[in-house]
């Protein structure tokens, strides 16, 4: 099984009974996996899991897109154009 390559939970800060989990892995392919590879085990945890959530839980997929940076028309901070031009 391959495990996520990274994962945070987060608080909002205007209600700190939210939280976010957010996870990410190599590839969509790799989530579909994990997807198929989930045990009777981890069914019965998140079964658990959904009696204890309340609100409007729900699950939410991003997929990052990979820009050539010349695309991003972003300017620097001023900090770091500032220590860039001091290098």
């Amino acid at each position: 099984m391959t495990a996520p390559c990274s994962g945070k939970l987060f608080v909002d800060s205007a209600n700190p009974q939210r939280c976010v989990e957010c996870w990410l892995v190599e590839s969509w392919a790799e989530h579909l996996r994990q997807h198929e590879r989930t045990t009777r085990a981890d069914r019965e945890v998140q079964v658990r899991v959904r009696k204890l959530t309340v609100g409007r839980e729900r699950t939410t997929h991003y997929i990052a897109l990979h820009l050539n940076k010349s695309l991003l028309k972003v300017p620097a901070p001023q900090h770091a154009r500032a220590i860039s031009a001091m290098s």
